[in-house]
């Protein structure tokens, strides 16, 4: 460990991590609080799901329930897909696709909890083609923060509290195994970075560093990468939680914030920079923190 005093903890990078977690968790969180009141008013007929809106009915997309093998086999297949695009030598292009179309996604679900379909579908769209136009750090954690705010609005919504405890138990145990046994995540990792089709933040330690062009970026060298799954998962935990009640969520934030530091602690502090996995924590804090909130 190579901690001599509070300078070397990177206190500024870490703030920047959590206000990010915190952004795409709160915005998650208020997306799906809004598509909870829609459900008490929408009315299911042959034709899909309405809502009685000024002027007639809207029609609206409700995330429909999931089991934890249904999850569990996409994330699978998922990740074989990436790894195959990685080690194919003419992936990248694909690869790009592929991220802007998970962006695309991930945006229009965030965006239609607050807007209609048509107006979700244009800003996903205007978003995306941002990342392109200027590719710059802010820009792709605003993508980031956005689409993984939208994706776990969805699958929050999607699952029990209990199968979300259950899957985000697994991927934590997943998560140790790909970086320090098999080492596939980190390989993958190494070739998302190289085709610019990373699906993970950009965390620089100096506010300056948000201007900087993605293509300049090189990791730990005034650079951090926080993956999207590690924003995700406790997301997920924090929206299925709604059905206990919005203290157990904000417990919920609470607990992975102080896991994500305990990740952050132990990663700034090595004496050589490794990739290391900062779900284990992060998913620890938040099932502790959601028990703590049982006593309230």
């Amino acid at each position: 460990m190579n901690f001599k005093s509070f300078k070397d903890l990177k206190l500024k990078l870490f703030f920047f991590e959590a206000v990010c977690f915190l952004a795409a968790a709160g915005l998650s969180v208020i997306g799906a609080g809004k598509i909870l009141a829609l459900q008490k008013i929408a009315v299911e007929t042959p034709q899909g799901t309405f809502i009685p809106v000024e002027g007639g009915v809207e029609r609206v997309f409700l995330p429909d329930p999931i089991t934890i093998l249904q999850f569990v086999i996409a994330f699978i297949l998922t990740t074989i897909l990436v790894i195959a695009l990685v080690k194919y030598s003419r992936g990248e292009l694909l690869l790009i696709l592929l991220f802007a179309l998970a962006a695309w996604a991930g945006c229009q679900l965030i965006f239609n909890s607050f807007f209609s379909i048509f107006w979700a579908i244009f800003l996903a769209i205007a978003v995306v083609m941002l990342r392109y136009l200027i590719p710059r750090v802010f820009i792709q954690n605003l993508i980031v923060v956005l689409a993984i705010a939208g994706i776990s609005m969805h699958f929050g919504l999607s699952l029990s509290f209990e199968k979300a405890v259950v899957i985000l138990a697994f991927l934590a145990c997943y998560d140790i195994i790909s970086v320090y046994q098999t080492g596939h995540m980190v390989k993958m990792f190494k070739g998302l970075v190289k085709s610019g089709a990373i699906f993970s933040l950009v965390i620089p330690e100096k506010v300056s560093g948000f201007k900087v062009k993605l293509r300049e970026v090189k990791p730990n060298e005034g650079f951090l990468y926080l993956g999207g799954g590690d924003l995700a998962f406790p997301a997920i935990l924090m929206v299925s939680a709604l059905s206990y009640n919005v203290i157990s969520s904000v417990a919920i934030a609470i607990g992975a914030v102080l896991g994500l530091f305990v990740a952050h602690f132990l990663f700034v502090t090595q004496k050589k920079r490794r990739p290391m996995p900062a779900l284990p924590p992060i998913a620890l804090g938040s099932i502790l923190g959601f028990l703590v909130s049982m006593f309230f």
